[in-house]
């Protein structure tokens, strides 16, 4: 468990972090490109601007959690719970998968075309 752990500017690309416990924790910039988080705990953490390409974050809990200014493309966000997850400054495009009814423009996340 990680917990409350700091992280901030990590390199966790491509990480197994399958059911992992991350709530609170700090990974302010961090690299989480092609990370495996499908069902990972992560309410309540703080990735603003970490780089979040290609992540896999399937039916994990992103409760409460920063991610102002955060990569998003490619994300697969399926089944995530976002309740007031702060996107403001997010970067998404059109391969990044969100849960269903969910809109990320409207929580201030930014489409990047072509």
């Amino acid at each position: 468990m990680l917990e409350g752990a700091r992280l901030q500017r990590a390199n966790l690309s491509h990480a197994q972090l399958r059911a992992a416990h991350l709530e609170d924790v700090q990974m302010q910039g961090a690299f989480l490109d092609g990370a495996r988080m499908r069902s990972a705990l992560l309410n309540g953490a703080q990735l603003q601007g970490a780089q979040l390409r290609g992540a896999r974050l399937y039916l994990s809990d992103l409760s409460d959690v920063q991610l102002q200014g955060a990569v998003l493309l490619g994300a697969q966000l399926q089944g995530t719970h976002l309740d007031d997850a702060a996107l403001q400054g997010a970067v998404y495009d059109a391969g990044t998968r969100w849960p269903r009814s969910f809109d990320p423009s409207a929580a201030g996340a930014v489409l990047q075309e072509g």
